[in-house]
């Protein structure tokens, strides 16, 4: 599982943060969430991005 941060749009006001699992030779986008500058790296997004109990449970399993 890997997440990570990617600019959204050219002039750098919105960014996306994902999270991706490799699959066969490609990756698939499990959950992603756009958030605005003032939101990007902030560390508390990072450590509480995936939401869902259930998709934690599938992924750290």
């Amino acid at each position: 599982m890997t997440i990570y941060w990617s600019g959204l749009t050219p002039c750098g006001e919105f960014h996306v943060l994902r999270t991706t699992v490799p699959v066969k030779d490609q990756v698939m986008t499990i959950y992603e969430k756009n958030l605005r500058k003032y939101e990007y790296m902030k560390q508390s997004l990072n450590k509480n991005f995936i939401p869902s109990p259930a998709l934690k449970a599938l992924i750290y399993k």
